[in-house]
């Protein structure tokens, strides 16, 4: 997006009056997982949901399109053709805010038992945390460890902030991060609304944002306060198998197969990845400087300068084998941004 020098000034200026922080010329690709993104005129950093309230109001007031960037996971930002402002969400604050809530028996369609791992969960007494959706997960475990509270072990290792786990409702292990939800706060055309979990219409690999212009501010999330002592060793043992996954990536590419597709074709398992490598045989298979993982075909690798358009093709290349030999249409799971040939 090319920003006249006159529309610039102005905007600098209200943010300045807000105390928002910017940078001017900035290469998206230094903000996503997958290194691709071409060149932003200007970038906000808002530091707290106060200020993200604050960018979206000036954003709106001034008539730019906008798009909120967290931890640039799961997004491929086109190398050219930026038609948004970027505001990127990367802090925030959090805080207890009920030591004693009401009891509450969440039992998740979506999420499985697991005796070996739940059990550890049943200890310590529930506690609600808010948290500004600008704050990144492996930071906020951390710090929630200095309060002796846990419930994100099951997302360890998931390069995400509190807004894209709840945009995109991760799935770590066997959980939804719905699960831990209580209440959202966001902001709808300009007016900020408290939202309970149970109207959030959450699915798999879902919530209602993708559908609206909402913007998430925080997130009160239902955790526990006790021993952690043998959470930290689950954690680290989940970040551990998490580890060989591509770096380099915006994380897995597609959604999982439905069950009745995985029946249709008599597979072991609903994993795209597995898909991919055994029917599709594609492993390895590689379009410019993008590659679909050796590791895990559910990941495309940027295993050198690949451009966004590198992975666009691999990714239509993908999509069109699976509709040509199976006719099935894989679903995307992660976001493009811009302007794709």
């Amino acid at each position: 997006m090319r920003i006249s020098e006159k529309r610039m000034l102005k905007l600098t200026n209200e943010l300045k009056k807000v105390h928002i922080k910017y940078k001017t010329n900035i290469q998206l690709s230094s903000l996503t997982t997958i290194h691709v993104g071409g060149l932003a005129s200007i970038i906000l950093e808002p530091e707290n949901s106060s200020q993200l309230y604050e960018a979206v109001y000036i954003a709106e007031k001034f008539g730019f399109q906008f798009k909120v960037i967290g931890n640039g996971s799961n997004l491929i930002i086109s190398d050219t053709n930026i038609d948004f402002l970027p505001i990127i969400n990367k802090k925030g604050q959090w805080e207890v805010i009920d030591t004693s809530p009401r009891s509450r028996n969440i039992k998740s369609k979506f999420s499985q038992n697991d005796s070996n791992s739940d059990k550890i969960f049943e200890n310590g007494k529930d506690v609600i945390v808010q948290a500004d959706s600008g704050i990144r997960l492996t930071q906020f475990a951390t710090e929630l460890y200095q309060k002796k509270i846990f419930g994100l072990e099951h997302f360890a290792g998931i390069h995400s902030t509190i807004g894209g786990a709840v945009y995109k409702n991760i799935h770590g292990m066997n959980k939804l991060f719905s699960d831990i939800i209580e209440s959202v706060t966001i902001l709808d055309n300009s007016k900020i609304r408290i939202i309970s979990r149970e109207k959030l219409n959450f699915d798999y690999d879902y919530s209602f944002l993708q559908d609206t212009n909402q913007i998430l501010l925080s997130a009160n999330l239902r955790l526990k306060q006790g021993d952690i002592t043998e959470l930290k060793k689950l954690r680290a043992k989940w970040i551990q198998q998490k580890t060989p996954q591509p770096q380099k990536s915006a994380g897995c590419i597609f959604q999982n197969l439905t069950k009745e597709q995985q029946d249709n074709l008599n597979l072991p398992t609903q994993s795209i990845g597995y898909f991919i490598d055994q029917k599709l045989n594609l492993k390895g298979k590689i379009i410019g400087g993008a590659k679909i993982s050796e590791n895990h075909a559910e990941f495309i690798e940027n295993i050198g300068d690949a451009t966004s358009n590198d992975i666009h093709s691999l990714i239509k290349f993908i999509q069109n084998e699976s509709e040509q030999k199976y006719k099935i249409k894989l679903a995307l799971k992660v976001e493009l941004a811009g302007k794709f040939k």
